[in-house]
């Protein structure tokens, strides 16, 4: 015979069929929220984990995606190719070996054609340069280059934190 059940109850008392497979939801319930608990405590310990150069590998990869997305509908910087079965790259002027400062500097980095330019051409800067300075007008080429050549600093991993946040924003809104 059943008996009644109070409002809310998930199961009924009387069944064990119904204790024993309300018992299991509980333990997988639990079983579930430690998983999840570990997943979190596990994404926090990596990232605590973390080098200053894994740091900026992070960026770079946002940064280049942005990068990408800010510069889709413009052909190479370099020359000015706009096909679409070619892979781009996100190509500096000023080299991140050579000056670090501008890196992550948006008027230093630009769409450019991958195996051609980027690679083949080594960022082909012959071309480069005038297209720069058509593309964002001579004094702010002129800043670049003054950055480029005397600002100097490395970024902290705050900081680099605060540009990975902002630079995904930004992808967010250009998508």
């Amino acid at each position: 015979m059943f008996k009644s059940t109070t409002f809310l109850q998930k199961f009924c008392r009387t069944n064990e069929n119904c204790l024993i497979a309300e018992s299991q939801f509980a333990v997988n319930k639990l079983k579930d929220n430690k998983a999840k608990d570990w997943t979190k405590e596990k994404a926090v310990r990596k990232k605590a984990l973390l080098s200053h150069s894994e740091w900026l590998n992070l960026l770079q990869v946002t940064f280049n995606t942005f990068i990408r997305f800010r510069d889709k509908n413009e052909g190479c910087i370099s020359c000015g190719t706009k096909k679409w079965d070619i892979q781009y790259a996100a190509g500096h002027f000023w080299t991140v070996g050579g000056f670090g400062n501008v890196r992550f500097d948006e008027d230093n980095v630009h769409k450019q054609c991958n195996k051609t330019c980027n690679k083949e051409k080594s960022g082909n800067i012959i071309e480069y340069r005038p297209r720069l300075i058509e593309k964002i007008g001579l004094e702010r080429f002129e800043a670049l280059e003054f950055r480029a050549r005397n600002k100097s600093g490395k970024l902290s991993i705050p900081e680099i934190e605060d540009k990975i946040r902002h630079y995904k924003e930004q992808i967010k809104t250009l998508k």
